[in-house]
């Protein structure tokens, strides 16, 4: 229906609240930082596997300096969201 906005109910994704740089990469820390910002406890563990886990999807990739980018299929499924 035109006109009508339709929103995804849940909570915002860890992966688009990371700060990124104007490249749209980001470090291990900054995603340690976000999910400890979360409430949950600072386990760099757990904050690998999450990234782990956004890579095998498809949403980042490992650039060689150890650094993490948003890969295109992530800013194109942020789109389809709206």
């Amino acid at each position: 229906m035109p006109g009508v906005r339709v929103t995804k109910n849940g909570p915002q994704s860890l992966l688009d609240k990371i700060p990124t740089d104007g490249q749209g990469c980001f470090s291990f820390d900054d995603a340690l930082c976000i999910h400890t910002a979360q409430g949950q406890e600072p386990a760099p563990k757990r904050a690998r596997n999450l990234l782990n886990q956004w890579h095998h999807r498809g949403y980042v990739e490992q650039m060689p300096n150890g650094r993490y980018k948003k890969t295109v299929r992530k800013v194109s499924n942020d789109s389809n969201d709206r």
